[in-house]
């Protein structure tokens, strides 16, 4: 009997520091309705062991634009966007008060030429997976700036996306040529 209870408090003890304290569990997203119901019908001091994950869970990280020639009309921006929920979802669009219209751009390799053009349908991020938007890829194209980006100054940009909606983005300018492939 002594052994199956020191067991049970050695389990019990595990447990407790395994799934550690409240204060520990942290969510990117308010749960949804469903969530809220599925709580309510648990029992007083039980908890989940699975967070509620909401659709769409995007981080947006080392987002940064090119420093851009004296007048020049253009400008370029990158960065990851990294999708920590359970569906996939879709960047669709990007603006930025800095540019009369922004799009987001491929460069595709045709020969050995290689050839900027916009993405038709926007960028996929699927679940538990990334999207990097780099120099020699994917980028959002700034078209008709209102000046030619310099270095060290901030860019605001808002992300859409098909389920997270508008994610706002500041875009650190800086100097690029870090991973332009050489053709």
């Amino acid at each position: 009997m002594k052994r199956a209870i020191a067991l049970l408090a050695l389990t019990s003890l595990t447990a407790c520091s395994y799934f550690g304290s409240d204060d520990e569990l942290v969510t990117a997203s308010e749960p949804d309705a469903n969530t809220q119901v599925a709580a309510a019908a648990e029992p007083a001091g039980v908890k989940s062991i699975t967070p509620p994950q909401s659709a769409s869970t995007l981080a947006i990280a080392n987002a940064w634009a090119l420093i851009s020639p004296k007048g020049a009309k253009v400008a370029a921006g990158y960065f990851v966007v990294a999708n920590g929920g359970i569906e996939s979802d879709r960047l669709v669009s990007a603006t930025s008060p800095r540019a009369a219209r922004t799009e987001i751009h491929e460069i595709v390799l045709e020969g050995t030429v290689a050839k900027m053009r916009p993405v038709a349908g926007g960028i996929e991020v699927p679940p538990g997976g990334s999207a990097v938007l780099k120099e020699d890829g994917l980028h959002v194209m700034f078209i008709d700036v209102d000046a030619p980006f310099t270095e060290g100054e901030t860019i605001p940009v808002t992300l859409t996306f098909e389920k997270a909606g508008n994610v706002d983005v500041t875009m650190k300018v800086r100097r690029g040529g870090q991973n332009i492939a050489r053709h």
